[in-house]
């Protein structure tokens, strides 16, 4: 653990690094009050991030959940292995001719991550695993690991509650049935630019460029900050290359993340009698964009979500977009888990 890295008004965040399978290894961070209340029965809070993006893309969303919640005790954000810090600590394995990555592989990182940092002090805590995107298939298929060595099992699940952020997750009646927008961002994302002179330069090429351009500002200025790198001649670069953002859109990938979530989502909601065994929350964007309705209903129609809801201020980038409003969906799930936690 090193010193904290720096801070948000009222949060302390330390880094951690979390040794993994393989070698690999994940960049990870915990956020904590500097006045913790030191509840019995509070919330921990851990967040995935989508495909392209980095840990601190969930700052804004945390500190309001803070602000709101006195009954939060800790939240914790990790890099995908080949994203953000993480890409760093694993450049000569993920850089690898043989390399290949999928949505169960950032699953394990909350597996290691829980087992050493969180299961040791939870106490009567309840953890909530928000995911977003690509990052809602990685939160979802947990549930497989934590169940080994019986992976059909998802009933020692530890988390309290799920909540799928625009989920990168649909049946396989819905295989290939893909929106124009999607398919265009999978054609491009492996030959964006990554370079830059300089950060402000970046800065200012992003604020007018779709998708950046709609944006919150407080989540550009943590993209601009926490998803580059120097380059080693003067300027910038993506900690992230596009190579591996590209990667989890191929199509040997892309089908596998999005439909291995639909058993185990079966499995936590349907399969303890029809009732759920751990209350799953999906939130959708106002915005019809990256996903149709009809991939979204499908998604719905597959298991016995504890609620379904919207999140106004934006689309698939709802996180980017409108941080505030997103924090406001996640203390309601919080609040949901038990009456006696009030936030």
């Amino acid at each position: 653990m090193a010193e904290p890295s720096y801070e948000l008004p009222q949060l302390q965040i330390n880094t951690f690094v979390i040794p993994g399978k393989n070698g690999l290894k994940a960049a990870a961070k915990r956020y904590r009050p500097f006045t913790a209340t030191h509840t019995e029965s509070g919330i921990i809070w851990l967040f995935a991030h989508g495909i392209g993006f980095h840990k601190e893309a969930w700052d804004t969303t945390i500190q309001r959940i803070f602000e709101q919640s006195s009954k939060s005790v800790e939240a914790w954000t990790v890099d995908c292995h080949t994203h953000g810090d993480s890409a760093e600590l694993n450049n000569d394995i993920i850089h690898s001719d043989s390399f290949d990555y999928h949505a169960i592989d950032y699953s394990e990182a909350f597996v290691d991550l829980y087992n050493t940092q969180i299961a040791p002090h939870r106490g009567s805590h309840k953890v909530v695993l928000v995911g977003h995107s690509g990052g809602a298939a990685s939160a979802v298929l947990t549930a497989k690991l934590f169940s080994r060595p019986a992976p059909t099992s998802a009933f020692d699940f530890p988390i309290s509650a799920l909540a799928l952020i625009e989920p990168g997750i649909w049946p396989t009646s819905q295989a290939s049935k893909h929106t124009p927008l999607f398919e265009y961002t999978r054609s491009i994302v492996g030959q964006r630019r990554s370079d830059w002179l300089n950060r402000s330069e970046a800065r200012k090429h992003l604020r007018g460029k779709v998708p950046w351009s709609t944006w919150d500002a407080s989540v550009l200025d943590s993209y601009v900050t926490h998803a580059l790198k120097a380059d080693g001649h003067g300027g910038v670069t993506l900690k992230c290359s596009p190579k591996h953002e590209a990667l989890l859109y191929a199509d040997h990938n892309i089908e596998v993340n999005a439909t291995m979530p639909i058993p185990v989502l079966q499995e936590l909601t349907l399969g303890n009698g029809g009732n759920p065994t751990v209350p799953v929350h999906v939130m959708f964007g106002e915005r019809v964009d990256l996903f149709s309705r009809q991939k979204q209903q499908a998604l719905v129609e597959s298991a016995n979500f504890a609620s379904v809801s919207k999140i106004n201020g934006g689309g698939h980038m709802i996180v980017q977009e409108a941080p505030l409003a997103v924090a406001e969906s996640l203390l309601a799930v919080a609040k949901s888990l038990q009456d006696s936690v009030k936030l």
